[in-house]
């Protein structure tokens, strides 16, 4: 059985991107906010920016005052934009804004990024990195047709970051997301993307989000849709590796996110959650109830790639209850998949058949996997690597009785997405945390095999596997499959006592009481984004710890070469 260990300072997945130092703080609050940022001294490096009365729009009123460089501390609050919150160089059309950095989430009280609060909003029993209990959200004019917006809510460019923010409720009537596009070199994290639809002819290029070699990290996507008269790829996000057919190394990938409710609805309609190209990296992600009118429930990847024959991959990933006429992955061509599962993925009739069909004229070393649970079938068996782990599954949804049935903590009873506000409820709630005794625990690999590195004029870029899941926990052992590393935790929460520890916890007013310790002992409290809080020595049997607001916690004790983890909710 694992124990709840952490590595410190590598909660999330490492960030392939770096921020550099700020030249300058800008301070944003709205201003009917009477509280935020009164205990700042605005100075040439310290700016407060007061939204006018009457007005939430960030773009039109903060966004010419930025300079390239700025660090951007957004307050909480609603901005309801008239035009693209752009941050990106561009001379040709006057814009300076590179290499910023907008964090949002703040009450408005505090010092450092690392004290804003993340608690579990959606009651599915994990804080997760993106509920920040102080939102700022970047809001469109309303989620239908009747109230398009006219624009898509972000633009990030080449080196800028944006962390911590809700970008929610806009209707984009063209052929790119409503939520916007990420760049090469740009990077979105622990962020929220909720009730976004674009609808255009042609081609439309996801719901949520068109990333062209950038990053997303500890995102939630939910309830977006990518839909019109021809094609739809993606409904939560169209993601690329990099920019179609130049031969490059690619660096477009999305760690530790969750996409929920999302759909691909035009009359084909591709990539119910993901629609990924040209060497895209998939990692601790979980997608469960998206639909796909035509292919790929899940993912779809494209046929080939592009002329370079990037490979794409899937690390660590869970796939469920998502629906679509033909399969979670379909003419798999250019695609390696480790430590996944996918399971209860189903067509409109309920029939759960063809989870991944390979392409009948690809190479015959592709498709390629290595410690992949599935229930359903594989269509043309000919045409992958024989040289492969499976775990076949099968039982029915929410069945924890059977040996072979996966055992999530709490699943949700249908597949697709939600066609009314109960069963939307069960979405929220669900949780695909692993119970005791799941066939997926220590069923992976840890280090990616890589036996076709080099294979026939494929740009094969080494794979590397995070050392930690979605939530932090550390991957020890053998790594389970999917995107939850079980923990002695109890089932369902994410935020419960660990099993055997010698010690006892109390926590009670905004303070961690430790009782029972062998001493000496090292205490030490993380924020969620690995940002160590507290760090101190304990010589007496009994140590008190205060925090600084309500909110999910790490606690660390090191008691000599033993280390015990757990998260801890006040």
């Amino acid at each position: 059985m694992k124990q709840s260990t952490i590595i410190p300072g590598v909660l999330l997945c490492a960030t392939l991107f770096s921020t550099q130092a700020a030249d300058r703080r800008v301070y944003v609050k709205l201003y009917a906010d009477n509280t935020a940022w009164t205990h700042v001294t605005a100075d040439d490096n310290q700016v407060i920016i007061t939204l006018p009365e009457g007005s939430t729009d960030f773009a039109t009123h903060v966004l010419p005052q930025l300079q390239a460089g700025d660090e951007v501390w957004v307050a909480k609050g609603v901005y309801e934009n008239t035009a693209a919150l752009t941050l990106m160089n561009n001379e040709e059309k006057g814009w300076a804004w590179g290499n910023i950095t907008l964090y949002g989430g703040f009450a408005g009280a505090e010092d450092e990024v690392n004290q804003r609060v993340v608690t579990d909003k959606d009651g599915n029993g994990l804080a997760e990195p993106w509920e920040l209990a102080n939102e700022t959200n970047f809001k469109g004019k309303g989620n239908n047709a009747e109230n398009a917006s006219g624009f898509q809510l972000i633009h990030l460019g080449t080196g800028t970051v944006m962390d911590g923010v809700t970008l929610s409720d806009n209707y984009y009537k063209a052929n790119q997301a409503a939520g916007g596009v990420v760049e090469k070199g740009a990077l979105l994290r622990n962020s929220i993307l909720r009730d976004l639809t674009a609808e255009g002819t042609g081609t439309v290029n996801g719901g949520g989000l068109y990333v062209t070699a950038g990053g997303i990290e500890s995102c939630l996507f939910e309830n977006c849709e990518a839909t019109g008269s021809n094609t739809s790829f993606g409904g939560a996000l169209l993601i690329y590796g990099m920019a179609d057919n130049v031969s490059d190394t690619p660096s477009g990938y999305m760690c530790n996110s969750v996409m929920r409710n999302c759909s691909s609805t035009a009359p084909t309609g591709r990539g119910g959650a993901v629609f990924g190209k040209s060497g895209v990296i998939i990692e601790n992600c979980v997608m469960y109830n998206n639909f796909a009118s035509s292919n790929g429930s899940a993912f779809y990847f494209h046929k080939i790639g592009d002329n370079n024959r990037h490979v794409n991959r899937v690390i660590g990933c869970t796939m469920v209850n998502n629906q679509s006429a033909h399969p979670v992955f379909p003419e798999c061509t250019y695609v390696e998949i480790y430590n996944s599962v996918s399971w209860g993925n189903a067509r409109p009739d309920g029939q759960y058949k063809e989870i991944i069909r390979c392409a009948k004229n690809g190479p015959a070393a592709y498709p390629y996997w290595d410690s992949f649970a599935y229930h359903g079938t594989v269509k043309d068996m000919n045409n992958k690597n024989a040289d492969f782990v499976q775990m076949e599954l099968n039982g029915a949804i929410g069945e924890a009785d059977n040996d072979r049935s996966p055992r999530f903590t709490r699943p949700t009873s249908f597949a697709g997405v939600a066609t009314s506000d109960e069963q939307l409820e069960e979405i929220r709630t669900a949780n695909w945390t692993l119970q005791p005794g799941s066939p997926l625990m220590d069923a992976g690999v840890n280090v990616p095999t890589n036996r076709l590195e080099g294979y026939d004029q494929v740009s094969l870029v080494l794979a590397a596997f995070s050392a930690n899941d979605l939530m932090g926990n550390a991957r020890d052992d053998r790594f389970d499959l999917g995107a939850y590393e079980y923990v002695s935790e109890g089932p369902g929460t994410g935020i419960g006592t660990p099993a055997q520890k010698p010690f006892e916890l109390y926590t009670t007013d905004r303070r961690i009481t430790i009782c029972n310790l062998e001493v000496p002992a090292t205490i030490s409290v993380y924020a969620l984004n690995g940002m160590c809080l507290h760090d101190q020595q304990a010589y007496a049997a009994s140590c008190t710890v205060s925090v600084f607001e309500p909110g999910c916690y790490l606690l660390v004790v090191r008691m000599g070469e033993r280390t015990y983890c757990e998260k801890v909710l006040l």
